[in-house]
Parts: C-alpha cells; structure tokens; sequence
C-alpha cells in the first residue's frame, strides 16, 4: 500500500504548480511493507525519483545494508492490521 503526500498538489494556478515542482522534493511516501521484496523495490525507484520515503514494517529495519537508495528510507516499525 502507497501513500503519497505532495505539499504542492492543492495549488490553484497551473504556474504555481510547475515552480513549486520544480524547486521541491516529490513529495513523501509511506511505503507498507517496505522491507519486503516488492516493497524494498517500491522504495529504491521511489528514492531514484525524488521522494522522501519512510517504510513501515514488522521489522522496521534496512533490508539491505549498504544499499545507497535504501540508505535514505526511514524506517519504522508497525503493523499495518493493528487495531486501536
């Protein structure tokens, strides 16, 4: 599951978007599952592409130490079916 949050998305004037696009990060992503095969890969291009990533797992760790793209996530670690 993917979340994405841009700052920028609500601006009113097309203009507005294209210079806040340009000067900003893409935006940030939350990643469930993050440490997981699909999910390491979802993490790795979303890095490549810009985005500031965090990654919610059980484990809550870097699957691949050493990794210069897994280097920038930020991980947590959660449960995504934990009820309050």
């Amino acid at each position: 599951l993917l979340c994405v949050a841009r700052s920028h998305a609500f601006s009113r004037s097309p203009s507005m978007r294209m210079s806040m696009a340009s000067s900003e990060s893409k935006g940030k992503l939350l990643v469930l599952g993050g440490t997981g095969f699909v999910g390491s890969q979802v993490c790795r291009v979303a890095v490549q592409r810009g985005f500031d990533v965090t990654a919610m797992s059980r484990r809550g760790v870097n699957p691949s130490p050493g990794d210069q793209d897994l280097e920038q996530v930020s991980y947590v670690v959660g449960d995504a079916t934990d009820a309050p």
